[in-house]
């Protein structure tokens, strides 16, 4: 059978399947299935996972604004907390309406993922066909750090979707001048500029300008008119001055609020001094990394897609290209420097990769080339034996992270079945010169992975996050009692689990503790207990011979030769 003839395998449902959701003929089926698949790998299990780093910070944001009725003061244990706009925190305030808890606090991010998704399929479509924006999408919604920051309460992909959507509400105003595309690119900038500040507008505008440049050729002498050309085709019309209106309006609209209600400007000068601040090195940040930083980070980020990377470079998609550069270039010039700052370039490199694996076999990375010689049979052997043996060699994933009806061994070895006839497919059908198709497998097969990953072993590592039960026995022994943090200590995550209507008293120093009449929170490496008082509760056990009620570190942080830095609760002798 010649290899344009070859048929999808599987079984007679599969085929129907395959075909009733071949791009060619139905591009919406097609992608309506791979917005279903990533709405399940986002947003399965949302919840089991207690608050992560700086979700605390949101969720006692959130819970707050429930508390003070006051929707534009965001506040962490009652104190003013200006860093993020305070619109940022009302999508998830929306989620949670009828209940605060992880699940809700996370699903912006979720249906920002989606979109973020939905438009670069969108992208790949305008700039190459609708192949490459089929398996762009099926990329990036299989993106490792993509999922996993689609699964945090946090700004950042609420930042990434504004921006992706307004990068393609640009890109079609582009082609068809229509003035709602306009409006709507200046819309999506101003509610983009209220979820991590400025940004919401200087990356779309960046993206924008280059994206001029590059489908023009930077090389070109005509390089600045193409700009100016492209100026004119945006800000010609009466209708500019309209757009700039409406993004003025929904980026001011809470900050005037907060004017005519409060009284102040705090919020909006916070806004600008953490937007230009950071980008500036006007603000100290202790957390920044190095210039050369995500010069090898992207890989990391990209990852597992990272080593079409250099492929992408060779025969690049100029308009993916052109956008990729700009961002990279705008926060490598950055003086604050983190990884999940690089986010928004995650679209640009799914388009690169993308339309690098559907140039031909000429351009396929090499291993691809080695394991065409790889008989089919031996991938589906080894897939049936790690499949056999993961509930055997792994019993220990089995701890609490599901019923005990479906041990996690059990699914790692279905998961393994999975990826190897998902493998198996993948180089059958780039054998038969179907590289679509090849593309959009091995994206499943990394799905199975990511989806072991994030429904199975992130959830089980919750045996050894204890902070959650924690702050649930201290509520429960200390209920009716006012609590108090040591000065400098305070836990947003650990505030928000307490759920105090109150706020957490600070103690300014160890000698105050002594007269502190209550029950304080402390942290055990900063703990010297008065003459009556001892601990009441520890967040991990104590060690071997310790003395349970004394300060002793808990058992982890002494096996590890560390200072313990774990909450106790501590009170006065009777």
């Amino acid at each position: 059978m010649t290899p344009e003839r070859a048929g999808p395998a599987g079984g007679p449902a599969l085929r129907r399947l395959l075909a009733w959701a071949d791009p060619a003929r139905r591009p919406g089926a097609a992608e309506g299935l791979l917005l279903l698949a990533a709405a399940a790998l986002f947003g399965l299990r949302l919840g089991v996972r207690s608050l992560w780093g700086s979700e605390g910070r949101w969720a006692e944001a959130v819970r707050w604004i429930y508390l003070s009725g006051d929707p534009l003061t965001p506040r962490i244990d009652g104190v003013p907390y200006l860093l993020k706009p305070a619109p940022a925190y009302w999508p998830a305030a929306l989620a949670s309406w009828g209940g605060i808890s992880e699940a809700t606090l996370r699903l912006p991010s979720v249906l920002a993922a989606l979109a973020t998704v939905w438009a670069t399929i969108q992208l790949g479509r305008l700039w190459a066909s609708p192949r490459v924006g089929l398996l762009a999408g099926a990329v990036l919604s299989t993106t490792g750090l993509f999922v996993f920051w689609a699964r945090v309460s946090t700004g950042d992909m609420l930042t990434v979707a504004a921006v992706t959507l307004a990068v393609l509400a640009g890109e079609r105003f582009r082609r068809s001048p229509r003035p709602g595309w306009l409006y709507l690119l200046g819309l999506l900038c101003g509610l983009g500029s209220l979820a991590k500040g400025l940004l919401g507008v200087v990356l779309p505008a960046l993206s924008l300008a280059a994206l001029a440049l590059g489908q023009r050729g930077c090389a070109s002498p005509r390089a600045r008119r193409a700009l100016v050309l492209e100026l004119r085709r945006f800000f010609g019309g009466g209708h500019a001055l309209g757009a700039l209106l409406l993004l003025a309006l929904a980026f001011l609209a809470p900050f005037v609020a907060e004017r005519v209600a409060l009284g102040h400007w705090d919020s909006l000068y916070a806004a600008y001094l953490h937007s230009f601040g950071r980008f500036l090195g006007l603000l100290e940040d202790k957390g920044s990394e190095g210039p050369l930083f995500y010069l090898y980070y992207l890989f990391v980020l990209a990852a597992p897609w990272a080593l079409w990377l250099p492929l992408a470079l060779r025969r690049p998609l100029r308009p993916a290209l052109a956008w990729f550069l700009a961002l990279l270039l705008f926060f490598t010039l950055s003086s604050s420097r983190r990884s999940y700052y690089l986010l928004p370039i995650l679209p640009a490199s799914a388009l690169l990769i993308a339309s690098a694996w559907l140039e031909g076999p000429e351009g396929a990375p090499a291993w691809i080339a080695r394991a065409r010689a790889i008989p089919l049979r031996v991938l589906v052997l080894a897939g049936l034996l790690g499949g056999a043996g993961a509930p055997l060699l792994l019993p220990a994933l089995t701890r609490g992270a599901l019923p005990e009806s479906v041990p996690s061994g059990w699914l790692l070895g279905g998961a393994l079945l999975l990826s190897s006839a998902g493998f198996a497919a993948a180089l059958r059908a780039e054998r038969a010169g179907r590289r679509e198709r090849s593309g959009l497998l091995t994206a499943a097969t990394f799905a199975c992975g990511l989806a072991f990953v994030f429904w199975v072993l992130l959830p089980q590592s919750e045996g050894d996050r204890t902070l959650r039960p924690f702050a649930r026995a201290v509520a429960r022994q200390a209920e009716g009692v006012h609590l108090g943090l040591l000065r400098g200590r305070v836990s947003a995550p650990l505030a928000f689990y307490l759920d105090r209507g109150q706020t957490l008293d600070e103690v300014s120093d160890r000698q105050a503790l002594g007269a502190y009449s209550g029950l304080v929170l402390a942290r055990a490496c900063e703990l010297e207990l008065p003459v009556g008082w001892r601990v009441l509760l520890r967040e991990r056990p104590a060690p071997p011979g310790a003395d349970p009620l004394g300060p002793a570190g808990c058992a982890r942080c002494s096996l590890r030769g560390k200072a313990c830095k774990h909450y106790l609760l501590i009170g006065r002798d009777p």
